[in-house]
């Protein structure tokens, strides 16, 4: 696990700058909070991209970028759905955990966010456990570090524990390891799921 560890701080590319707790500063798969879809991606290939979210509203949208990844098995970027520059809102990098341990991923979680620590010196970390909005029945589990910054986005290393009723609807466990800006950080509690 430790190798692995290392591939995932390594593919997270923790940068500082000289404006402390920046969340554009921090990257996966060379990915940030604010950069345009378009640099990585033609248009064509956003638009014909895989929609991955199932939101009450459709002012965002996520989908699965196909992009050569290293370390993740999929990256899953949020934008406004009317949005021509696909501004990304939101990243969120995937690592499944079918048939394994789900203690193993609450660890590697646990460890990426004390990695993160040293990006984030001025936020303070938060640690919680709560359950899935998804799941209806209360079932699913999330087991979550964030970094709440000043100004409303977040930083998140977390594990998903679906229900054997989600996992009959070809829900996975997983590890996500991903960033938010405030704006769409607000709409996926209050708008997304409701």
């Amino acid at each position: 696990m430790k190798k692995f560890l290392a591939i995932i701080i390594l593919s997270l590319s923790l940068t500082t700058s000289s404006k402390s707790d920046d969340i554009r500063d921090f990257q996966i798969e060379g990915i940030s909070i604010g950069d345009s879809l378009l640099k990585h991606m033609t248009t064509s290939q956003i638009k014909n991209s895989k929609v991955v979210s199932n939101y009450k509203s459709d002012k965002y949208k996520t989908i699965i970028a196909n992009l050569n990844l290293k370390t993740f098995e999929r990256v899953q970027i949020s934008f406004r759905s009317n949005d021509n520059e696909f501004l990304i809102e939101g990243i969120m990098a995937i690592k499944s955990y079918k048939n394994k341990n789900f203690k193993d991923c609450t660890s590697l979680a646990l460890k990426i966010a004390e990695e993160a620590s040293s990006l984030f010196e001025n936020t303070q970390r938060q640690s919680k456990t709560f359950p899935h909005q998804v799941d209806k029945t209360g079932k699913t589990k999330v087991v979550a570090n964030y970094f709440m910054l000043k100004d409303g986005s977040n930083v998140r290393a977390l594990c998903v524990d679906y229900s054997s009723e989600q996992e009959k609807l070809r829900k996975t466990d997983h590890l996500n390891v991903g960033a938010v800006t405030n704006k769409f950080n607000q709409f996926l509690n209050n708008v997304a799921y409701k």
